[in-house]
């Protein structure tokens, strides 16, 4: 579902990205269910919307800050 988020978007899709990992993280951050392989896809499904792996990257620490994790 987080993929389709970002598969989805039609505009404002860094804002998206961020977002949908802001979503993902909180309700999977701390249980450790989310496995580097959901992580390549969320990423995968954001630079394919043309964000940078620096932008994913970025999107995902700053998520990560932003909720203490």
């Amino acid at each position: 579902m987080a993929e389709q988020r970002i598969t989805a978007a039609s505009s404002a899709v860094h804002a998206t990205v961020y977002r949908t990992f802001l979503a993902v993280l909180s309700t999977h951050g701390r249980c450790g269910c989310l496995t580097d392989t959901h992580m390549a896809r969320l990423f995968a499904a954001a630079q394919a919307k043309g964000e940078s792996a620096r932008h994913c990257t970025d999107a995902w620490t700053n998520a990560r800050t932003r909720l203490g994790l």
